[in-house]
């Protein structure tokens, strides 16, 4: 498993090459972050609240994602009087998987030079807790995104 890990590491170092220390820092704490997330064992069953503040349908409320087996089974809304809303979770929520292959995604268009990114991760388990973009030219291209309350199946 760390040999997977490692080939990952080389493959993004790279895809890379060239960039300035910034980018090379931010892909490899994103690198760091994915391995502890995988090498944990963590990515089954668990829940987090998402709290995003850009131009998103729950924009600055909490939303509760639960996952099982992987897969994004429930996204629930809490609104500001109190009130919960079921939400359609496959179509708006990703796993914390998904997110991580998402920040590289983003770190990609960072290098190109049309968007500017900061990501911070839990330092134990690796799963990303702040999310800070901003889309260049793009009129409310500004957001942050807040994952915590994270809860393992089990523990």
């Amino acid at each position: 498993m760390r040999i997977l890990h490692a080939l990952f590491a080389g493959i993004l170092a790279s895809a890379i090459s060239g960039c300035g220390p910034d980018l090379d820092t931010q892909v490899l704490e994103l690198v760091t972050a994915k391995n502890k997330w995988l090498e944990n064992g963590h990515g089954s069953d668990y829940s987090y609240t998402f709290v995003c503040t850009s131009y998103c349908r729950s924009r600055g409320q909490e939303v509760r994602v639960k996952v099982k087996e992987g897969e994004v089974i429930s996204a629930t809304l809490r609104k500001d009087d109190g009130t919960t809303e079921k939400l359609s979770p496959t179509t708006s929520y990703l796993t914390i998987r998904q997110m991580l292959e998402q920040i590289f995604e983003i770190l990609k268009e960072q290098e190109k030079g049309k968007m500017t990114v900061n990501v911070r991760y839990d330092l134990d388990l690796g799963y990303p807790t702040y999310l800070e973009y901003s889309r260049h030219g793009i009129f409310d291209g500004l957001g942050e995104i807040h994952i915590r309350d994270l809860e393992l199946a089990g523990t």
